[in-house]
């Protein structure tokens, strides 16, 4: 069941369900200035009552906010993603769910991974990498090497070819 607000609102919104178990809403926001962004709403009550709660909105500058609708305290800048609210006490996390690997990268105009942090499943290593090199390696038995990607002791850090132990 989709349908969309006919009410004199020029803000008109689509729903998607609306039945006693609940709906979601896609609705526009007004920004002030005619600018305007995007929210999306859902409910889950399973009652008579349906009242979707704004879950992520996506504003006229291209910052993506979770759980939150405010930008206040956070970046003045664009294309921002935001979860939670400054002074929230929720826990937040993401979840890269695979098998195989999966990267946060950092991409300039001439390389798409100049900076990125690196989780490994099948050697279970995590890596940091700074202009487009490994720098930082944690292995599965929690030893640290720095400019090494294979550490032998608790922390390995190798300097032009002559590595150091400890």
């Amino acid at each position: 069941n989709i349908g969309s607000n006919t009410s004199a609102n020029p803000f008109t919104y689509l729903r998607f369900g609306a039945s006693q178990h609940g709906a979601a809403d896609i609705r526009p926001t007004d920004e002030g200035s005619h600018k305007v962004g995007l929210s999306f709403y859902t409910d889950g009550t399973q009652d008579s009552t349906i009242n979707p709660t704004e879950r992520m909105r996506i504003d006229n500058s291209g910052r993506v906010m979770i759980g939150t609708t405010s930008t206040s305290g956070i970046s003045g800048s664009g294309d921002d993603i935001i979860i939670g609210s400054i002074g929230d006490s929720t826990s937040r996390g993401i979840t890269f769910a695979t098998t195989a690997d999966a990267t946060i990268r950092w991409a300039d105009a001439g390389d798409n991974a100049m900076g990125r942090i690196q989780y490994v499943n099948s050697t279970d290593k995590m890596s940091f990498h700074t202009s487009n090199a490994q720098r930082l390696t944690i292995d599965s038995s929690g030893r640290i090497g720095i400019n090494t990607t294979s550490p032998v002791g608790k922390l390995t850090v190798d300097e032009n070819n002559a590595s150091e132990h400890f």
